[in-house]
């Protein structure tokens, strides 16, 4: 008894498996409950918004246009050619050669030869013909793309069915010229706003837009003169048509010395748009300062770094124009090593109050900063490993040797006359072009006199300085450093005592 009962139960189990129900087929199992109009007109409009939807719908309506009326159109009999009588037969020559009939002419009862026409059976007898899906989908083509291909029908049913076709054809093709005449006004759009993508490589980029920005673009132009040109690419939220138009009022020509500058329309905070000005692949990029506030600027200098680092293999040095000295080391740590900051504003604020002590000297400031003239140069030279730094005055004879960048990045200026350049070092010189200049062999120049240059009394200024920063006491603990003591300074600004 006790064995029985694990039988039993299993008996059961079988017939419970076995007696459950099919399931059901796929669209039984569609809720329909919760579908709604709206819903598919939504997403209807949704995907005709894109251009693939577009094109899609265009295509899919075409290709059904010509199969349904194609189908419709192989369903029409041919009949009577139209104008002709109903009892009216063409028969072909050969069908009535050699036939004869024999006539009793009453008159004069002689035996006469007359041809006759076979019996030929009524058209109206004849069985229905149909033409053809295959004929019928291309016959329906015809009347789409060309409404005189239904001047040689002669049944009006088709006639009939040919002229719908081809109002429904016409008004297809309208709305495709529509559709390719917004593509191409799109694309000329595109184009007009500066939103394609720059492929380039080795080229500069600028992110942003300044009152210093065309300035720099014309260094640049200079810079890539001796290389026969080159490309410089600005990425601005600016309106390109603005940035253009600014370029070509404050540009000559002839100043661009075969360089070309792309200008695109975009944010430099976006991924997408560093990618669209293959900002990956640029030579050098600079960030410029595009607000008044310093502390709005250097928040988005930082942020545009930010975005900088996130691209794959970015391989060009950057430059990033820093308002405040106080967020440097920010800078620093977020750029790492292929980040070099430019602190613009206290650099602009020492070269005036240089070029204010000693007239003329804002000539050379702007020879030696520029490249309209000598610039500075640095490059790793292996005929000059182990010389001494005194001697390679006499090594470069159309370069000045001025300073020294060690195998750790370190700038020397001006370092000891005996100290021995090392491998990896390079030589920062001033030089006309970076072509102009090459180590050459010692020779032997005779030694002479220096000359003595009588020491000049010091004595008291007083300087005026008009207007107000916000670093001023930075440009007067500047100015205490250089003046003699007893000098004054007089501050002309609009603010109250």
């Amino acid at each position: 008894m006790t064995e029985a009962t694990p039988v039993a139960e299993n008996k059961e189990g079988e017939e419970k498996e076995e007696a459950k129900p099919p399931p059901p087929p796929w669209f039984v199992k569609l809720d329909l409950r919760h579908f709604s109009m709206d819903r598919f007109l939504y997403t209807l409009d949704t995907f005709i918004s894109t251009k693939k939807g577009q094109t899609s719908m265009l295509v899919g309506f075409g290709l059904f246009l010509m199969v349904f009326c194609g189908l419709f159109y192989s369903l029409l009999p041919h009949g009577v050619p139209a104008g002709k009588h109903a009892t009216t037969t063409t028969v072909a020559a050969e069908d009535i050669a050699n036939v004869t009939l024999t006539v009793v002419n009453d008159s004069d009862a002689t035996n006469a030869t007359t041809t006759a026409v076979p019996d030929v059976p009524s058209p109206t007898d004849a069985p229905e013909q149909y033409t053809s899906l295959i004929e019928s989908i291309w016959a329906c083509w015809l009347f789409i793309a060309d409404p005189g291909a239904q001047g040689e029908l002669h049944e009006w049913n088709k006639r009939v069915f040919a002229f719908f076709v081809s109002v429904i054809g016409m008004v297809y093709f309208f709305v495709i010229m529509g559709f390719v005449v917004d593509s191409i006004r799109d694309k000329m759009e595109d184009l007009k706003k500066g939103r394609s993508n720059v492929i380039e490589k080795n080229h500069s980029l600028l992110l942003g837009w300044s009152d210093k920005s065309v300035s720099l673009v014309k260094q640049l132009c200079l810079a890539n003169e001796s290389e026969g040109g080159g490309v410089v690419v600005v990425l601005a939220e600016l309106e390109k048509e603005r940035i253009e138009a600014e370029l070509e009022s404050q540009m000559e020509p002839h100043e661009y010395h075969g360089t070309k500058v792309v200008v695109r329309s975009g944010s430099p905070l976006i991924t997408n748009d560093l990618k669209k000005v293959s900002a990956h692949t640029a030579r050098s990029i600079t960030i410029m300062a595009t607000s008044i506030d310093a502390d709005k600027s250097d928040a988005s200098c930082l942020r545009v770094i930010l975005s900088l680092r996130g691209l794959f293999k970015l391989q060009g040095h950057v430059v990033a124009e820093i308002r405040d000295i106080d967020n440097e080391p920010l800078v620093h740590l977020v750029g790492g090593s292929i980040v070099e900051t430019l602190v613009s504003h206290d650099i602009i604020g020492r070269l005036i109050l240089l070029s204010a002590r000693s007239p003329g000297l804002s000539r050379v400031y702007n020879s030696v900063l520029g490249f309209d003239g000598d610039e500075f140069y640095n490059k790793a030279w292996p005929e000059v490993v182990g010389v001494p730094f005194g001697e390679l005055i006499v090594r470069f004879p159309a370069a000045t040797p001025i300073g020294v960048k060690t195998v750790k990045g370190k700038i020397v200026i001006k370092p000891s006359m005996t100290y021995k350049i090392e491998d990896g070092d390079e030589i920062i010189v001033l030089a006309e072009d970076n072509d102009t200049y090459k180590p050459e062999p010692p020779t032997l120049v005779p030694p002479v006199p220096i000359p003595v240059i009588p020491a000049k009394d010091k004595i008291k200024e007083k300087i005026l300085v008009c207007g107000w920063r916000r670093d001023i006491q930075d440009m007067l603990v500047l100015l205490d450093s250089f003046l003699e003591r007893g000098s004054e300074v007089h501050l002309l600004n609009e603010l109250t005592v």
